[in-house]
């Protein structure tokens, strides 16, 4: 096995063997494009994404259970407990990531300033950071090498692994990787990876051919990378990919982090349990707030089963005064819905931790109203995933359907229409974009409430892989969207990408400029309509506009370090 030690001495790296020409062949280096040419001063808002890696994550239940949406990529729901057990050894963990972030010069230029009351990118990332992306890299490939030759063995030993016939299907996940007919070069390169594997140099060529790509093995690819970067490198990427590279130009990333554990996980097992606990991923994103100087500032989660199980009065006035976090992001696909779980009997709920009693499903409503109301208190918004998808057991993906919210909006819906309740809601995916051609009650679920509570209930149109689609694809998905264009609907309407899990899609690179031309061309918004979905609404939802309590403890969060988050409040 080719050492890390011996890789990084080596000095090589896909960072180093990237494709010349221009900034999208860095695979580490943050932007270092110029001020983004907007006239107008319009501010553009990712308001949905996620820069987790492998430690952060369930992976096993995630690709399995959950599953991905891009057919293409099935072969990686073979090997999801495999990708797990090596990612748990191989991925960076929170602390890693805390080490390198809190021993940065601070005066490194990681961040981005204010130039002429405008937003600019950041400026090139350091020696030190360089240093850690070969790291990364070194990681994916030792990934590779070992998935060639993995030992099933050793990963039970380690408790990370209970199925006997991994070896069998690390055979069929090649044999599918390697068949058909390749349709890019990366995919050539793809296709004989596995006699690639002997050496790094074999795997860096076939990785550096995916970045030329955009086929089914480098979706494949790309989907995995993510999961054995620092964080701070995910959130590069999207910055380099949605900024320097788009024509569009991202300002501000909004992560959401997950908390699979007690729904994917057995809780009492090493498998149950990701590497990197919350609370310390909590910390990295504190210091990616802080390296970027506001440029991205993540979502904690809230999991009603963690609460029941391991109360902490405290977590969410911490998560927003000591993390920078700007709102929760709830997940009810995992086996809740968000108001009258006593009347849902399945899934039945898992064991605590420490074999301590089962939590029941009143005790959930009870938590969930106390959350409500915490983060009505405070005015920090809450995100919920809102689309039949990603669902932990059968049938639990309708548990995130809008009806649920109806008792929730309506426990504060007079407070809300007098204008007296500072909860704010997204509603996220708009009820999702799995059929361009068929209408979805859920977005029509969706705009009403919106029309029923103006500047209370919010949505986002994340992970819209239609819109990359064909001209014909994009027209049909424009007419089932008219929705969105009605008076007091498109005033709450986000733009959001859901990378990195939409790095599963071929085309993930352009998806902000195909948005974007969705919007003038399919969808045909005007130009006040676009600036609002584009970033305007985000400012207002986050609370990110002055006199806004989420901008007042972002001002004391950042303290002297404002020039990012200042630039952008300017803008707004």
């Amino acid at each position: 096995m080719y050492s890390r030690r011996k890789f990084l001495k080596s000095g090589v790296a896909l960072g180093a063997l990237a494709l010349a020409g221009g900034c999208r062949g860095r695979l580490v280096k943050p932007p270092s494009c110029p001020q983004y040419a907007r006239p107008d001063g319009q501010v553009v808002i990712d308001a949905h994404c996620h820069i987790f890696n492998g430690s952060d994550l369930q992976i096993a239940g995630f690709v399995n259970q959950v599953g991905l949406r891009q057919p293409d990529l099935s072969p990686v729901n073979l090997i999801g407990d495999i990708v797990q057990a090596l990612a748990w050894e191989l991925a960076p963990t929170a602390d890693e990531e805390l080490r390198w972030l809190r021993s940065r010069d601070k005066s490194d230029g990681l961040g981005i300033g204010s130039q002429e009351g405008s937003l600019v990118a950041p400026h090139p990332l350091s020696a030190t950071l360089q240093g850690v992306g070969k790291d990364s890299d070194m990681r994916f490939v030792e990934f590779w090498q070992r998935l060639d030759a993995f030992d099933a063995g050793a990963a039970a030993r380690k408790g990370l692994l209970r199925a006997n016939d991994a070896e069998v299907r690390v055979d069929e996940f090649f044999r599918r990787l390697e068949q058909g007919t390749p349709r890019t070069s990366a995919e050539k390169s793809a296709r004989s990876l596995r006699q690639q594997l002997q050496s790094p140099d074999g795997i860096i060529e076939a990785l550096r051919a995916e970045e030329a790509g955009d086929g089914r093995v480098s979706a494949i690819i790309s989907f995995l990378k993510t999961f054995f970067r620092f964080r701070i490198e995910n959130a590069w990427t999207m910055l380099q990919a949605y900024g320097c590279d788009s024509k569009t130009g991202v300002d501000l990333l909004c992560p959401a982090m997950v908390d699979f554990d007690l729904w994917l996980g057995d809780a009492n097992s090493n498998r149950g349990r990701t590497r990197s606990p919350i609370d310390r991923q909590m910390d990295v994103m504190r210091e990616i707030a802080l390296a970027t100087e506001g440029r991205v500032h993540a979502m904690a989660p809230f999991n009603p089963l963690r609460a029941a199980c391991d109360p902490d009065a405290g977590y969410i006035r911490r998560a927003v005064e000591e993390y920078g976090c700007i709102a929760f992001k709830v997940y009810p696909p995992m086996g809740f819905s968000a108001a009258d779980n006593a009347q849902i009997t399945q899934p039945t709920l898992k064991q605590c931790p420490g074999n301590r009693p089962v939590a029941t499903r009143p005790q959930l409503d009870a938590i969930l109203h106390d959350f409500y109301s915490r983060c009505a208190e405070l005015g920090v918004p809450v995100m919920a995933h809102t689309s039949d998808s990603n669902e932990a057991y059968s049938g639990s993906g309708k548990l995130a359907a809008p009806r649920f919210w109806e008792d929730v909006l309506g426990s504060y819906g007079r407070e809300m229409a007098a204008g007296r309740s500072s909860l704010r809601i997204n509603l996220g995916h708009m009820g999702g974009d799995h059929k361009a051609d068929e209408p979805n009650d859920w977005r029509e679920q969706v705009a009403t409430a919106m029309a029923r509570f103006p500047g209370q209930v919010y949505t986002d149109l994340s992970y819209y892989e239609h819109m990359m689609g064909s001209a014909d694809v994009r027209r049909r998905l424009a007419r089932q969207m008219q929705m969105v264009k009605r008076d007091g609907v498109w005033q709450h309407v986000m733009y959001g990408s859901d990378w990195s899990m939409l790095a599963a899609q071929p085309r993930w690179r352009h998806y902000i400029d195909d948005f974007a031309s969705f919007l003038d061309n399919d969808l045909q918004v005007d130009a006040p309509m676009r600036a609002a979905i584009m970033g305007g609404t985000a400012l207002t939802f986050y609370g990110l506009r002055d006199g806004q309590p989420t901008m007042e403890r972002l001002r004391k969060f950042h303290d002297a370090d404002w020039r990012g988050m200042g630039a952008l409040v300017e803008r707004g």
